[in-house]
């Protein structure tokens, strides 16, 4: 006994899912970009740089983990 869902709803739920894949797509990818930065500091840098990318990627996982 499944009911159908008015259009609307239907349109909307998959808004909102699609909102939803590309908001965590572009979390993953700002995510491995800031790893990359972290291995490059890692191989090629200065402590100094390594610090400031290490502090980067930590405050955006604290901005991610508030926001979610």
């Amino acid at each position: 006994m499944s009911k159908s869902f008015p259009k609307q709803i239907q349109k909307a739920s998959i808004t909102n899912e699609n909102q939803l894949f590309w908001t965590t797509l572009l979390v993953n990818q700002n995510r491995i970009k800031l790893l990359m930065k972290i291995i490059f500091s890692l191989l090629f840098g200065t402590k100094k740089t390594l610090l400031r990318q290490i502090l980067n990627f930590r405050t955006y996982i604290l901005f991610i983990y508030c926001c979610s």
